[in-house]
């Protein structure tokens, strides 16, 4: 069971670290040209190891703008560089895993 103070980051340097993580991958949507949630899905659906992407809307707004990451396209390298942020496999904030960690092939 998670506690509040989990949810909360308490921890400033691992709020530091996710919130920085989440300005980088932002910046990379913006070059995009698409939203942080399209520029997510739009990732899952080209992985060709991929077979569904599962789409978690609230709203009816929600759902209007996860639909658009069917029409993103990104550069050869977007891939590598959201990759490069966050290891395949690996969350940012091991406290956020239940299980341990894999050992990446990038290491």
């Amino acid at each position: 069971m998670r506690t509040a103070g989990h949810f909360d980051h308490a921890d400033s340097t691992i709020r530091a670290a996710k919130t920085a993580l989440v300005e980088e991958f932002a910046a990379i949507a913006h070059e995009a040209g698409c939203s942080l949630p399209e520029l997510v899905l739009a990732f899952d659906l080209a992985h060709p190891q991929v077979t569904s992407a599962i789409l978690g809307p609230r709203t009816p707004d929600q759902l209007t703008s996860q639909l658009g990451a069917c029409e993103v396209t990104s550069t050869s390298s977007t891939p590598a560089r959201l990759d490069a942020l966050v290891r395949p496999g690996a969350d940012a904030d091991p406290a956020d895993s239940p299980y341990p960690q894999p050992v990446s092939r990038h290491e």
